[in-house]
């Protein structure tokens, strides 16, 4: 996000909402144990499409700057 050009402390605040997260699967009405989430976007997290939208624009300026030739939406 920083190479993106995103404030340092947007990152942060990102960074921080992910932090120390758990989840509990719930199976034939049982709970498993807490487990720490140590990947991945939360699903309807408001944050995780932009995320995706960002990720996905990293791609393509990388694709752009060290590539000749490769055309995608007509750039």
């Amino acid at each position: 996000m920083l190479d993106m050009g995103i404030p340092r402390h947007l990152v942060e605040l990102v960074t921080v909402l992910y932090n120390n997260q758990e989840a509990v699967v719930r199976w034939n009405g049982q709970l498993t144990a807490w487990f720490p989430i140590e990947q991945g976007t939360r699903q309807g997290c408001n944050v995780s499409p932009m995320e995706i939208n960002l990720y996905a624009e990293r791609i393509m300026r990388t694709v752009e700057e060290n590539y000749e030739g490769v055309v995608i939406g007509g750039r």
